[in-house]
């Protein structure tokens, strides 16, 4: 089945939106984002609650999804289950990398400062050392 732009494609023919895609066909791009676009939504706001993240999550992932089209294998997975994996690594590098950037973001007022105790070895006995290591999980005690 050949790509024609005045169709109305349903789900059953995205393959030939898809191959459409792949030859650069820029109306069946705008339709394939159209398509997808609601799953898209849905799958990012899983990650983000903010509309402006999500929005960039979304950009990022469609940037990838053409840019990788080629990588896609109908015989392997449904085109939007490839598509839900791409979005959802795009939103979990997000993630990180907001939370990288908060944690550098703590006022130095919020900070609490710990002066060590580099005595704490010479005043402890060597039964509270084994006291201390009972109470340990067990994943930690060999």
């Amino acid at each position: 089945m050949e790509f024609n732009p005045d169709l109305n494609y349903n789900e059953n023919d995205i393959e030939c939106i898809i191959e459409a895609c792949l030859l650069k066909n820029k109306y069946a791009e705008q339709m394939l984002m159209k398509k997808v676009a609601g799953d898209a939504k849905n799958t990012v706001q899983r990650y983000t609650r903010k509309k402006a993240d999500a929005d960039d999550i979304i950009g990022t992932g469609f940037a990838k999804m053409f840019l990788n089209l080629r990588t896609y294998n109908r015989t392997e997975e449904t085109f939007m289950s490839w598509f839900k994996k791409i979005l959802e690594h795009t939103a979990i590098d997000a993630v990180r990398k907001n939370l990288k950037h908060s944690k550098r973001n703590i006022p130095i007022d919020d900070m609490e400062f710990v002066v060590p105790d580099h005595d704490v070895v010479s005043k402890i006995t060597v039964d509270e050392i084994y006291k201390l290591a009972e109470q340990l999980p067990i994943a930690y005690k060999s």
